[in-house]
């Protein structure tokens, strides 16, 4: 089926339930829509499918019915798969990280879905899981180690999503609290000792002290070690 733009009755018009379960309300994004409609019109029609139900435009049509329009522009369109296509044309949005984790999660399920079950035939590769991912990772226009981080953060401790998208607490500093908490364990000395390590090595990097500051540093912190030294 080609697109066809049509007119169509707003309130005719369904959201999709995918959408409310990925993306959250943002009350200064709509008033600056209203705002923007209201001045400009609406620039991009909303995409809907043969059940008139939204799989792009879900704040316009939000916006549209605060400002009281009873009719607007519509792309009609038919899509293989509707929970994909939401998301990619979703993929210019501004979002939350709680937000992009579950649009990697339901992107995650979907490309799983295509992966071909049985013996593979002779000449062709398969990635399974890892297939999977990199397709997410695409799709989502992020890197894989972010989605992979993101999505442990969500399984061990998913409250601290609401740590990051507050700016409380960064990606990275959310996925190293469950990493040695949960993944690595506490108590893992070898895991540990190359922690700092690399921290060790990354601050005498920065500061570039004289020998003699370290010198007296570790003594201090070791002073058996000195008095072994005399």
């Amino acid at each position: 089926m080609n697109d066809y733009i049509i007119q169509m009755k707003v309130s005719e018009l369904k959201p999709h339930p995918i959408n409310s379960t990925i993306y959250n309300d943002n009350p200064e994004t709509l008033k600056e829509l209203v705002h923007s409609i209201n001045i400009n019109g609406l620039l991009e029609p909303l995409v809907i499918n043969r059940s008139n139900m939204i799989i792009s435009g879900h704040r316009r049509l939000l916006a549209l019915k605060e400002i009281g329009w009873e009719k607007c522009s519509c792309r009609l369109s038919e899509f293989e798969n509707e929970t994909i296509a939401l998301i990619t044309l979703n993929a210019y949005r501004v979002k939350t990280e709680s937000e992009l984790v579950r649009e990697a999660e339901l992107l995650k399920v979907e490309f799983s879905k295509q992966i071909k079950k049985g013996r593979p035939r002779k000449g062709e590769v398969r990635d399974g899981k890892m297939w999977s991912i990199v397709n997410v990772s695409e799709k989502l226009g992020c890197s894989q180690t972010k989605i992979k981080k993101l999505l442990s953060i969500k399984k061990w401790e998913p409250e601290l999503l609401d740590l990051v998208d507050k700016g409380i607490l960064s990606v990275e500093g959310a996925y190293q609290e469950v990493r040695l908490k949960y993944i690595v364990g506490e108590n893992n000395t070898s895991y540990n000792t190359k922690k700092f390590k690399t921290s060790f090595e990354q601050l005498l990097k920065r500061y570039n002290p004289s020998f003699d500051i370290v010198f007296d540093l570790l003594m201090k912190h070791y002073p058996e070690e000195k008095e072994n030294k005399s």
